[in-house]
């Protein structure tokens, strides 16, 4: 086994990273070699080079053309890591060239961008003006996508039950209370008698199937043995559930801290009505192989005090 990853070390090239990418892209031996500016038998024996030198089949042959098999694809994610990494290090030299700290990529779920990551990013940038941030809102899993390969370099989210990963490190996790959110001005306001009942006629916004907040807003009228609301807006953009709260009578389902940032705006606040039932834990995840530059290891800091908050 030594003597393999010894062949690995002294063999494996930038050709052979960029050959596998180029054949990913390009499903074909012939489309590769056009790509890449060589002959179609320069680019088989290049493969042949490569699937050598690791000790494996990487490619099979199909009636399109060539398709990565299970190690091909291992191969591959690893290629693109490379020339993700090589991009993310022209981008640090080129603000280190300019004067600046480095570049940090943030990725969050939409109901900590308003909170965790604005506080995070106003610390950081107050005591480190020359540090570049770039924020990202997504929901986890496509967080958690982007993360792993290498598209960004912290994230704030969710991590499913389904997706526990060894490859990443989940820290500072918190929990969030779920409560009924509704416009500043919406008429249910204040009323002491108030019941889950009373808002069974009003139109509700809720995040699609399979979203967790639309788990729990089915499970909370059924909990109640109360009928499903019949009118439903159905979206995942936080901005477009402010709007409509603000402009509307409509109520919805929405995190304690989102509905209390909002609050403080004048926009929103919450019914006094308990909802059973918590989210996923959310923290700071980074990819456990990741070295942190000194800007990414400020960045993390501020988030993991916001975050523990």
């Amino acid at each position: 086994m030594v003597s393999q990853y010894s062949k690995i070390e002294s063999r494996l090239s930038m050709r052979h990273m960029r050959l596998l990418a180029t054949l990913s892209e390009r499903k074909s031996l012939r489309a590769a070699a056009n790509a890449l500016s060589l002959t179609q038998p320069a680019i088989t024996k290049n493969l042949h080079e490569l699937e050598d030198t690791l000790g494996e089949t990487l490619f099979v042959r199909t009636p399109r053309g060539i398709e990565p098999n299970a190690l091909g694809e291992a191969a591959i994610r690893f290629a693109r890591l490379i020339f993700t990494d090589l991009s993310a290090l022209r981008d640090e030299l080129d603000v280190l060239r300019s004067g600046g700290v480095g570049n940090v990529r943030i990725g969050s779920m939409s109901s900590q961008t308003g909170g965790v990551i604005a506080r995070a990013v106003a610390r950081v940038k107050r005591e480190h003006p020359r540090v570049n941030i770039a924020v990202v809102e997504e929901t986890s899993d496509h967080l958690l996508g982007a993360l792993e390969e290498d598209r960004l370099d912290l994230v704030v989210a969710r991590i499913p039950q389904d997706r526990r990963d060894d490859n990443l490190i989940f820290e500072t996790p918190a929990e969030e209370q779920i409560e009924i959110a509704v416009g500043a001005r919406h008429p249910a306001r204040g009323r002491p008698d108030l019941s889950l009942a009373d808002l069974v006629d009003h139109t509700w916004i809720a995040q699609p199937h399979p979203a967790p907040l639309r788990v729990i807003h089915d499970q909370l009228f059924r909990e109640a043995r109360l009928p499903l609301p019949r009118s439903l807006v159905e979206t995942s953009s936080t901005l477009t559930t402010v709007g409509l709260l603000d402009y509307s009578d409509m109520i919805t389902l929405l995190p304690g801290s989102l509905i209390r940032f909002y609050g403080e705006l004048g926009l929103m606040a919450t019914l006094p009505i308990p909802v059973p039932g918590l989210l996923l834990p959310f923290g700071l995840i980074r990819r456990r192989n990741r070295v942190l530059t000194p800007a990414m290891e400020t960045v993390a800091d501020a988030l993991r005090i916001e975050v523990g908050r």
